[in-house]
């Protein structure tokens, strides 16, 4: 052994120990990378993908009552460990998500309930009754003639107390004509803007003698306007009638459904307009010499807007009419019903969030041992199953908190939708904000309570709430307005509105995230950094360290070796009788030791003077 090996070694630890900081620094270097690249249109792409195979699921497969979205549990399962688990479901991470579960589709199963139980509900409000026979035809009567006749006379008569005695369509004064029996009569006439034979009452959440009170709304200032008599004559029974898919058998036909009491003011009046351009020559004349008809033979654009407006403010006024007589008791019953119906669904979804993560996460570490047997498989299971059992339990209480959470939500959920459907135009609108906005408070008072987040990320988390809601909102309405003016049919309807509150919402994430007005970003951006350094830091350490303490073992080693020989020699040569014994064999070993490199033959032939 010489002290060269022992030099040699020392030199090693330094070479690797600078390739670990070469290492190090690399790792650092690709991280702060990742961290610090900010490609906006990479990352809208990547979460629109995302976002939109979770919604396409959650709208067609119904899953809104599990709380969780296809893509979020795929991710979830992908990156699940126990140390360091992907928790979507955590307060203020993907709040567009919560925003996205807010509004149902109408095929939803619970959607389809509340509609069930309103049709079962719907009672007609004026009925006629058989007065005679007159000309061969059978001839009938509303069975309220005497309020309506009476409604009718107090409306004609204010309006002409107030000198407004005018066509409330075209704006020209009143005008007469002689009757069949030589008198003077008004060619205006006291018009019924929602017809009486499509007015409905749903009987289930009204209160006791509501019925009475919206007969007179519908024959109150409220529902009147002065209309032409020609195009108030054929206007009586418009219908609003949609086709939908029903089951025929084995297969699927599609059928004609008359939706004239729920049909939106924009419905009503191209209802109205398409009757009058279909009229006989003779009436349409008369309609085009009152000016409601153009020289082209349609509709004026003035009359249809002054049509839509009067049916917007009759189904307001009836919509706010309905609200005062709702019985809010059974409203609560049954929201209360579609809740308890949910709630299997709630618990199965927590169930599947927290079991099926860390069961495939247990099975994926198990099979990444290629050699395990069969034996040693099922005993790692059995293991595995115990790990699986104890992480459940430490959630149960997150579990059951969620849970209370997600059925407080779809109680309001239900309880907006019943009123929602129970009313009319603006006010409907208007029930659908409120839902939103009182489901984003639900939520953000969440976020608000959470202990763990700090007070600038409750504000982020709540000002993305309200910015997401506000948007989604508005492309509802956006929508609305496209499907009355392109007749877009709702099977491409849906798919788009679909994709556009994906985008658009995904986009208003990432503009917020970008501005970041709490300085939220900057500061998880610090943090991030400081665990990369710290992080690298500790691994190099600990490896220099199990470096270190590997050549350090064998350094010693080999310096023991080479202390052992030189006391050795040592003593060899303090007993050694230099007359008698020969020094040969421990000058090699010094020679050897300290690599003198020395040629003790050549060196005793030189001194003898025998070196040739």
């Amino acid at each position: 052994m010489s002290l060269r090996e022992v030099i040699d070694a020392r030199a090693t630890i330094l070479e690797q120990e600078q390739k670990l900081y070469t290492s190090a620094i690399t790792q650092i270097n690709t991280d702060m990378k990742e961290l610090l690249t900010n490609d906006f249109g990479s990352q809208l792409i990547k979460n629109c993908g995302r976002d939109l195979a979770g919604e396409l699921v959650r709208t067609f497969f119904d899953t809104s009552d599990y709380h969780i979205t296809a893509d979020q549990m795929m991710k979830r399962i992908l990156e699940f460990k126990y140390d360091n688990e992907y928790d979507p479901l955590m307060v203020g991470d993907e709040v567009h998500k919560m925003v996205f579960n807010y509004n149902d589709p109408e095929s939803a199963s619970t959607m389809k309930s509340i509609m069930n139980d309103l049709e079962r509900s719907k009672q007609k409000l004026f009925n006629k009754e058989k007065i005679g026979i007159e000309n061969g035809k059978l001839k009938s009567r509303y069975k309220d003639q005497g309020m309506i006749q009476k409604g009718k006379q107090q409306y004609r008569a204010d309006r002409h107390a107030e000198g407004t005695m005018e066509d409330d369509y075209t704006g020209k004064t009143e005008t007469s004509r002689v009757n069949s029996r030589g008198e003077q009569v008004s060619q205006l006439h006291v018009e019924h803007t929602q017809a009486l034979s499509t007015a409905y009452v749903y009987n289930r959440y009204m209160k006791e003698s509501a019925e009475e009170r919206i007969k007179e709304f519908y024959n109150s200032s409220d529902n009147f306007t002065m209309m032409f008599e020609t195009a108030n004559q054929s206007k009586g029974d418009v219908k609003v009638e949609v086709k939908v898919k029903v089951k025929d058998g084995d297969g699927e036909r599609y059928e004609k459904v008359d939706i004239t009491h729920k049909a939106s003011p924009h419905q009503m009046a191209k209802a109205v307009a398409d009757r009058w351009e279909q009229l006989p020559s003779e009436a349409k004349q008369k309609l085009k010499d009152a000016g409601y008809i153009d020289a082209e033979g349609n509709v004026s654009r003035h009359v249809k807007t002054e049509l839509e407006k009067n049916y917007r403010r009759s189904q307001n006024a009836e919509s706010k009419k309905i609200l005062k007589d709702t019985e809010f008791k059974k409203v609560s019953k049954d929201a209360g019903n579609h809740t308890a119906k949910s709630l299997s669904k709630m618990v199965a979804g927590q169930v599947i969030y927290y079991t099926v993560p860390a069961l495939i996460y247990e099975l994926r570490m198990i099979l990444r041992d290629k050699k395990v047997n069969l034996k040693e498989a099922l005993r790692k299971l059995g293991k595995a199953g115990e790990r699986v059992a104890r992480y459940v339990f430490s959630k149960l209480g997150t579990m059951f908190k969620k849970i209370a959470s997600q059925g407080l939500k779809k109680f309001l959920k239900s309880f907006f939708d019943i009123l929602i459907n129970l009313v009319k135009a603006t006010v409907q609108r208007m029930l659908k904000l409120a839902k939103n906005l009182v489901l984003a408070v639900v939520d953000a008072a969440k976020t608000i309570g959470d202990k763990q987040a700090t007070p600038s990320q409750k504000a982020d988390s709540v000002f993305q709430l309200l910015s997401v809601t506000v948007t989604s909102f508005v492309l509802e309405l956006l929508f609305e307005y496209v499907e009355h003016q392109f007749a877009i049919p709702e099977p491409l309807l849906m798919p788009l509105q679909v994709i556009a509150t994906v985008v658009c919402t995904n986009l208003v994430m990432l503009v917020l995230e970008k501005a970041d007005l709490f300085n939220v970003r900057h500061g998880l951006l610090l943090t991030n950094i400081q665990q990369v350094f710290q992080r690298e830091n500790q691994l190099y350490l600990r490896s220099f360290g199990d470096l270190s303490a590997s050549n350090k073992e064998d350094t010693d080693r080999k310096l023991r070796e080479v202390v052992a020989e030189i006391e050795e020699t040592k003593i060899r040569l303090r007993v050694i009788d230099p007359h008698t014994d020969s020094v040969q064999q421990e000058l090699e070993r010094i020679n050897e030791t300290f690599e003198m490199n020395i040629d003790f033959d050549k060196e005793w032939k030189t001194y003898l003077g025998v070196d040739y």
